[in-house]
């Protein structure tokens, strides 16, 4: 059954992302990353004094990504506001202290061990998410990846568990409902 601060979400973000809606249980995969990947980000518990999101772009541009989705407030994420800040690997491998005040890192052209490294140098709570990735094995806790024409997501859970992010397990019923929606 979904309550209505979900229905409210799942509505939303197939306004923001003009993803189709099958029903109110089941949303058909994006067709755009940012979409994809601020719905990910909405079903995070932040820590409730945080007053914005610090959304690091490690090792290049992205490809999937459109910055300027990320620097207006989104009404589905809470706190409202995201910083996106591009680094490569070499400066967080360097600054610990920067390395540590990423609460997202987004890695787009990380070679898994640079990511592994930095995934376990970075503060406990830190979301690691990587495009590309589509096996999803080793590195990142999330997966972005483009299928035809869709973008999808899958979870390393290991990861994800091993990072202590506090996710909504309802991102688990997104994945469910995207692979049952895979051409």
């Amino acid at each position: 059954m979904i309550f209505n601060s979900d229905l409210v979400k799942l509505v939303a973000s197939c306004l923001i992302s003009m993803v189709v809606c099958a029903s109110a249980n089941a949303v058909v995969p994006s067709y755009n990353a940012n979409a994809t990947t601020l719905g990910i980000l909405s079903y995070v518990y932040w820590p409730a004094q945080l007053k914005q999101i610090n959304f690091c772009v490690v090792d290049g541009v992205p490809q999937a990504l459109e910055r300027q989705s990320f620097v207006v407030p989104s009404p589905l994420l809470h706190p409202r506001q995201l910083y996106w800040n591009p680094v490569t690997s070499s400066q967080l491998l360097k600054n610990t202290n920067q390395l540590r005040a990423c609460h997202v890192l987004y890695f787009v052209h990380s070679p898994d061990t640079v990511q592994q490294r930095l995934i376990s140098n970075a503060t406990l709570g830190t979301l690691s998410l990587s495009e590309n990735n589509k096996d999803c094995s080793i590195g990142s806790a999330f997966c972005v990846y483009q299928q035809s024409t869709r973008y999808m997501f899958k979870v390393n859970l290991s990861a994800l568990s091993r990072s202590k992010v506090q996710i909504n397990s309802k991102v688990m019923q997104l994945l469910q409902t995207q692979e049952r929606h895979i051409p």
